[in-house]
């Protein structure tokens, strides 16, 4: 009895260390393509970090970037959003 129950622990635990070298070594081969898709959160969050300064319209800006205190450290502002909705876009005028 105990024969079998070892081999069946022994192949549980070389199929679990297969498992481990490949999400391993799948992440490493894969890492810049992951780095790059469109739905990875931490790339977003990185760029709502930086302040990405004023959209300016001649002397006036149109669009202009504020610090506030939440996990973003920089948010973007439209103060005349619907004047200019359709050069800055859609959230200029929902948001402004």
């Amino acid at each position: 009895m105990n024969r079998p129950i070892r081999r069946v622990a022994l192949i549980a635990m070389v199929m679990t260390f297969a498992l481990l070298v490949n999400v391993s070594i799948s992440y490493l081969m894969r890492q810049d393509s992951l780095n790059a898709h469109p739905q990875n959160r931490r790339v977003t969050d990185a760029a709502f970090a930086q302040d990405r300064g004023a959209i300016m319209v001649g002397n006036t800006a149109i669009a202009e970037t504020v610090a506030t205190k939440d996990q973003f450290e920089f948010q973007r502002r439209y103060p005349q959003g619907e004047l200019y909705a359709p050069a800055s876009g859609w959230f200029s005028y929902l948001y402004g």
